[in-house]
């Protein structure tokens, strides 16, 4: 839950674990700013991962906007 993620990313740079994380990084931007700060100089490797990124739906969207198969596009939206 994205409550967790802070103390879980945190937990993870501290003992010197590499950090994947699905997005958000935290509830509020204070927050995750406060973990940016607090994993910067750690030299920890940390992703921050977007659920959607493997999703069919979203790669063909993609392929048909580089393609120019659907012209310029002046506003996405998206629901899910």
């Amino acid at each position: 839950a994205t409550d967790a993620h802070p103390a879980l990313i945190l937990a993870g740079v501290e003992a010197g674990v590499p950090v994947f994380c699905e997005k958000p990084v935290a509830k509020t931007m204070s927050e995750g700013v406060a973990v940016l700060k607090a994993v910067r100089d750690k030299g920890v490797p940390i992703q921050i991962g977007y659920n959607r990124r493997f999703d069919t739906g979203f790669v063909n969207a993609r392929a048909a906007v580089l393609s120019g198969e659907l012209g310029s596009l002046h506003t996405v939206r998206s629901t899910t």
